[in-house]
C-alpha cells in the first residue's frame, strides 16, 4: 500500500507560506469542452491511497481523513481501479481503460532518461522542499459509454488512432511501435486520422511535450437519470505543468479531438508533490 500527499496552490496563501510556493505549480486554465463541477475541483491537500487490496485502500483512506479531521476535511474524493496483477497476462501489461483501449502505451519508461526529465522537478529555481518532486494533475472524466459503445470497433479505433485488440497505431504492428504520423493506407488517406486523439496528443504535434499518465477506472454505477456515471479518474505526472498537460489538453481541446465527443471532464485539480524525504517528514523545509 501507498500514499502520496500533494499541496495544491490554494494551500499556500491560507497557511502564510506563499514564498515557498514553486513557480510551476499554476492553476489550469478553464479549456473548451469543459464541464467542470466546482464540488469537484481543486482543493488545498491531496492524499492517493493505492493498494491491491480494495479493504486495505478503504481503511487507510479513513484512518488517514480521521487523523486530519481537527485542521481538514475532505472536499472530494473518487474511488478508482486497474486490472489487478492476478488478472493481468503479465505483470508489466499496460491496463485497460471503461472504453476497452489500453491506457499509457505512450508513457516514458521508468527509470528512463526521458521518464525523468518528463516526471520530475530538477530546476535549480524550484524551492528545496520541492526540486525533484512532481506536478499532479488530476482530471475526473465521465465517458459516455452508451454513445462510445454504439460506434463499431473501426470507428473506435479510429477515434483514439489505435487498434483495441493490441494497442498498435493504426497501420502498425505491436504496441510499442512508434507514432508514424505520415503513414498512409492504400488508398493514400493517413492511417491514423487527423482529429485522431493520439495524433494531436503525439509530442511531434506539441512541441515535444510529454506527461507521465497514471489513470484509474471509475464506476459509481447508474445515475438518477439511468445514465452510468463512470469513467477515468485521469492522472497525469510531469516536471512542468504549463508545458506538460496544459499544452497537451489546450491542443487537444482547440484541436477537434475526436474523443471529446465521448468524454467530459467533470473535475479538475493540480499538485506539488515533494520527494520523499530520507528523514523528517514531507515539506519539512517548507514548513519549518
Amino acid at each position: 500500500m501507498t500514499a502520496t500527499v500533494g499541496i495544491g496552490p490554494s494551500a499556500f496563501d491560507k497557511a502564510g507560506i506563499e514564498p515557498g510556493r514553486p513557480t510551476r505549480l499554476v492553476e489550469i486554465p478553464p479549456f473548451p469542452g469543459d464541464a467542470l463541477k466546482p464540488a469537484w475541483c481543486g482543493g488545498d491537500l491531496v492524499v492517493v491511497v493505492g493498494a491491491e487490496d480494495p479493504v486495505a485502500c478503504a481503511t487507510a483512506a479513513q484512518m488517514l481523513a480521521k487523523a486530519g479531521e481537527e485542521v481538514a476535511r475532505v472536499r472530494w474524493s473518487l474511488d478508482g481501479f486497474v486490472r489487478t496483477v492476478a488478472a493481468a497476462d503479465s505483470p508489466g501489461a499496460t491496463p485497460r481503460n471503461l472504453m476497452g483501449h489500453k491506457d499509457g502505451t505512450g508513457n516514458p519508461k521508468p527509470g528512463s532518461s526521458l521518464f525523468e526529465a518528463t516526471v520530475f522537478d530538477r530546476d535549480p529555481d524550484t524551492p528545496a522542499w520541492m526540486r525533484g518532486g512532481s506536478y499532479l494533475v488530476v482530471r475526473r472524466v465521465r465517458i459516455l459509454l452508451d454513445s462510445w459503445f454504439d460506434l463499431d470497433r473501426g470507428e473506435r479505433e479510429r477515434v483514439i488512432g489505435r487498434r483495441v485488440e493490441d494497442g498498435a497505431p493504426l497501420g502498425e504492428k505491436g504496441e510499442f511501435t512508434p507514432v508514424d504520423l505520415t503513414l498512409t493506407d492504400s488508398r493514400g488517406r493517413r492511417a491514423i486520422p487527423p482529429n485522431a486523439h493520439i495524433r494531436l496528443s503525439s509530442p511531434q504535434n506539441v512541441d515535444g511535450s510529454r506527461i507521465y499518465r497514471r489513470s484509474y477506472n471509475y464506476d459509481r454505477g447508474w445515475d438518477e437519470r439511468g445514465q452510468r456515471d463512470a469513467g477515468l479518474l485521469f492522472m497525469a505526472w510531469q516536471a512542468n505543468p504549463a508545458t506538460g498537460f496544459i499544452r497537451i489538453q489546450r491542443h487537444l481541446a482547440e484541436g477537434g479531438d475526436a474523443l471529446n465527443r465521448y468524454i467530459r471532464h467533470e473535475g479538475s485539480a493540480i499538485f506539488a508533490v515533494p520527494p520523499a524525504p530520507g528523514a523528517g517528514f514531507i515539506a519539512e523545509e517548507l514548513l519549518t
